[in-house]
């Protein structure tokens, strides 16, 4: 008998063993195939880590753990643990659109089957998707100086660039707006900042705009413009990097046939032509960022030979934010609120470029604290157009500028930012900066 309940113990222990890792295996079987929805979702998914406000979760166990244990709970205020997940690339076969991470991209060429596998053309797979896929940053970018970027508001002076569909604001003016919404995000960040025109008199032509950025010893230029079309159709978000030299444009490829002067100008040799690498990048991190922010249709990554583009030395990005044709955009185009979305997701964009933060999944980085608040500005912008109707004046007897104060810096940072943190009189001398600009300072 002792030995029969000796032979029924170690059955019951063999059994409970296999219970147990039966459980842990339908767990793993089961986590792997939501990851592997995540990875495979569509052009429209996206994770919980890439929303704009990264959630921090916890659970009814945990609290009653900590409770029991008389200890506080972890601090769910933090921000979660950063973890990047795999790049997905979704392809066509015989087309040239492709979704990386979600995003839309034009390709130079179609796609096609090897061997029973969809490859994209190994022009693109060199140009296009090797620039992201390997990319390892490099930890220097930001850390051996103050990092300058060059923002070129589209249009300006005698150009109005292009117009609305019935009234509103010209495209210069809104260009010019979202420039400088920008400029304030990014001083405020650390970065030295400089823009082609910050008034809406002055003309500058196309070639001495990357000639400026040239000169100023830019390590960044971002062109911002809005687009419009012949037919009310097209309506979202459009970024632009300098197709590579030998590589049709995505315009030239849409057209379905190269003239002689396409021809011409596939084959020559821009100054734009040695950031090859970095110019993809810097525009797929500020097109998922900037098509997340604005809430419109994503009309994808696309190659182009802009004056601005091919003459820039150092990487360089042009985005569309909107048609002015298309009848929802314009709407958005002309409030205060889209305008800081767009800013808001260029910069983020920036910041993910010029911290090596390229891999999917990363939430966004915030925006400075120094920055008012998107309601206490437009609240701000409503006070000083009631103002202007009423014909009041603001105090010392002078109407506010077109552009308010508030969307300049109230406070250009004289320091390294990769250090800032071990000032501990830094936050109070930027609240001091602020007041004195008449700027509430978030807390």
């Amino acid at each position: 008998m002792k030995r029969v309940a000796q032979a029924l113990l170690m059955l019951s222990v063999v059994f409970l063993s296999v219970g147990c890792f039966s459980t842990s295996c339908d767990a793993g079987t089961e986590a792997s195939s939501g990851a592997e929805n995540t990875a495979s979702s569509g052009p429209a998914g996206t994770s919980a880590a890439e929303s704009e406000v990264p959630a921090v979760q916890t659970n009814a166990g945990d609290r009653a753990a900590a409770a029991s244990a008389n200890t506080a709970p972890a601090d769910v205020s933090r921000e979660p643990e950063e973890k990047s997940r795999p790049w997905t690339m979704q392809l066509e076969p015989g087309v040239r659109r492709a979704y990386i991470d979600g995003m839309l991209v034009y390709f130079y060429k179609n796609s096609y089957y090897d061997a029973s596998v969809l490859k994209p053309s190994p022009d693109d797979a060199n140009l296009i998707v090797r620039p992201l896929f390997d990319f390892v940053p490099s930890g220097k970018k930001g850390k051996e100086k103050r990092l300058k970027v060059f923002i070129d508001p589209g249009h300006g002076g005698d150009d109005p660039g292009a117009l609305p569909l019935r009234s509103g604001e010209p495209e210069k003016r809104i260009t010019l707006d979202i420039a400088r919404r920008l400029a304030f995000y990014l001083r405020a960040s650390g970065f030295d900042v400089m823009q082609s025109r910050d008034d809406d008199r002055t003309t500058v032509p196309l070639e001495r705009r990357a000639q400026m950025a040239a000169g100023w010893g830019a390590d960044i230029f971002v062109s911002i413009h809005v687009n419009s079309s012949p037919s009310p159709s097209p309506s979202g978000i459009e970024t632009f990097f300098l197709a590579h030299s030998g590589m049709p444009s995505t315009s030239m490829s849409n057209a379905g046939r190269i003239t002689a002067e396409d021809a011409e100008m596939i084959k020559a040799r821009n100054p734009g032509d040695a950031n090859g690498d970095e110019n993809v990048r810097l525009a797929f991190a500020v097109h998922r960022r900037l098509v997340k922010t604005s809430r419109i249709p994503d009309r994808g990554l696309r190659s182009a030979r802009f004056s601005v583009l091919r003459n820039a030395r150092m990487p360089a990005v042009l985005v569309e934010c909107g048609y002015m044709s298309s009848r929802s955009d314009v709407v958005a185009l002309g409030t205060a609120d889209y305008r800081e979305r767009c800013a808001r997701g260029i910069y983020q964009g920036i910041r993910d470029y010029t911290g090596g933060r390229l891999a999917p999944g990363l939430p966004p980085v915030p925006v400075p604290l120094e920055c008012v608040s998107l309601r206490e500005k437009n609240a701000a912008a409503e006070e000083k157009k009631n103002n202007k109707a009423s014909g009041a004046v603001e105090s010392g007897g002078t109407v506010k500028a077109d552009f308010p104060v508030l969307y300049k810096p109230a406070w250009s940072p004289r320091y390294d930012h990769a250090a800032a943190g071990s000032d501990p009189d830094m936050a109070a001398r930027r609240k001091e900066a602020a007041a004195a600009a008449g700027i509430r300072v978030q807390n």
